[in-house]
């Protein structure tokens, strides 16, 4: 409430971890930046790729990717370690071999989710590996660390604003406000 005590009437949000951050405004509405990825991919030969979530609360991001390039969907088990904070990628439901790959999330931070799953995509056979996220935060030498993995690239939108950012979620977020009569 501290954002409307300070006089906002309404919040717009692209790609929030956690829909039940809405919840927390009065108004509000959610973003999702899907065609901005998906213009960028279909014009750089990743039609029809297979599009990987890092974990399976990441997957609904993913199948909508996936439907926008028309491409199949897969995703990666995660287990973090509570003490340590490692994570570990385990097969969930893969199947890249030979196949052109998008591994997408919402945030990378220290890229340790990331990394561990392009390790696995890596052992099932993906060809090349792009590496999408919109909030690309890049603690420290994560970039490098995930380019070092065996990513092909990194796609990073401008919702934080980093040496990273490669693309604009602009179009996406005007595109949303205006469907919503906010603008």
């Amino acid at each position: 409430r501290l954002i409307e005590a300070a006089g906002a009437d309404r919040v717009a949000l692209v790609e929030v971890h956690s829909d039940i951050a809405a919840k927390g405004f009065r108004k509000s509405v959610l973003i999702e930046a899907t065609r901005s990825f998906a213009e960028y991919y279909l014009s750089s030969g990743f039609e029809k790729a297979y599009v990987v979530a890092p974990d399976r609360n990441a997957t609904p991001r993913a199948r909508r990717l996936a439907e926008a390039i028309e491409g199949e969907v897969g995703w990666v088990e995660k287990t973090r370690d509570k003490e340590t904070g490692f994570v570990t990628s385990t097969e969930g439901v893969l199947n890249p071999a030979g196949r052109k790959t998008i591994l997408i999330d919402d945030i990378i931070s220290t890229g340790g989710t990331i990394i561990e799953a392009i390790r696995l995509l890596k052992s099932k056979g993906a060809s090349k590996i792009s590496v999408a996220c919109v909030h690309g935060i890049f603690v420290g030498n994560a970039y490098e660390r995930i380019m070092d993995a065996g990513a092909s690239g990194i796609l990073s939108s401008d919702t934080v604003e980093t040496q990273y950012s490669n693309i604009s979620v602009a179009g996406d977020v005007v595109r949303t406000l205006r469907e919503k009569g906010w603008l």
